[in-house]
């Protein structure tokens, strides 16, 4: 696994960190995204490096993706504060 998709991971889901659970589940969901767009470059003829940087990416800004993270799993997240 790429360093920088452990780190886009992390910086990710720094959100959900009320939720450790969620957090993992998240961050685990969003790394085998990360190492799918990776094989898919390098069976489309990137090398490893090459497909990475583009994996990256495409899944974009930290921040952004973060901000998109908290606000599609607030809901779940206040639901599982109560129970």
């Amino acid at each position: 696994m790429d360093d920088r998709f452990t780190q886009l991971a992390d910086d990710a889901t720094a959100g959900l960190r009320d939720d450790p659970e969620l957090r993992l589940d998240v961050r685990a969901e969003l790394l085998s995204h990360l190492e799918a767009t990776a094989r898919a470059g390098v069976a489309d003829g990137q090398t490893e490096e090459e497909a990475a940087e583009m994996a990256v990416k495409v899944f974009g800004s930290p921040v952004e993706l973060a901000g998109e993270l908290l606000a599609a799993n607030r809901r779940r997240m206040r639901l599982r504060a109560l129970a």
